[in-house]
């Protein structure tokens, strides 16, 4: 084990002495994630979409690399210091929107040629053959 180093235990010291005169700590939620299959299921996973806070109340959609386009296609997200302002307009929306899109893309969801039914299916026949 080692010792804390003099400058971290005055840091420590200090953020603890200055810690009732700092405004309340705020949470915000940034990501949602959306998907048919239940929780738990195997390969939930490669059958879910992410809603994620992109700043100023601006959502997108994302299945990771591709983020929707408001005119419901799949563009590749590039690195923030890529993307254009009108890049951007075209793939946020505020969080109902944004939702109800991966809600409604979620449904759609093709993986290695299984679609989300033939998800459910074979997470049906794994919970009956465990059960």
């Amino acid at each position: 084990m080692t010792d804390t180093p003099a400058w971290l235990t005055a840091v420590i010291e200090r953020a603890e002495k200055e810690a009732p005169s700092v405004p309340p700590a705020t949470v915000q939620a940034t990501q949602y994630v959306v998907s048919c299959l239940p929780e738990g299921a195997d390969g939930r996973h490669s059958f879910t979409l992410n809603v994620a806070y992109r700043g100023e109340g601006r959502w997108a959609v994302l299945d990771t690399p591709y983020c929707l386009n408001v005119d419901g296609t799949w563009d590749f997200e590039h690195t923030p210091s890529e993307r254009t302002d009108e890049w951007i307009a075209s793939h946020r929306f505020d969080l109902d929107t944004a939702l109800n899109l991966a809600r409604h893309h979620a449904a759609r969801i093709h993986v290695n040629g299984h679609t989300v039914s033939d998800a459910l299916a074979i997470e049906k026949k794994r919970a009956e053959r465990d059960a």
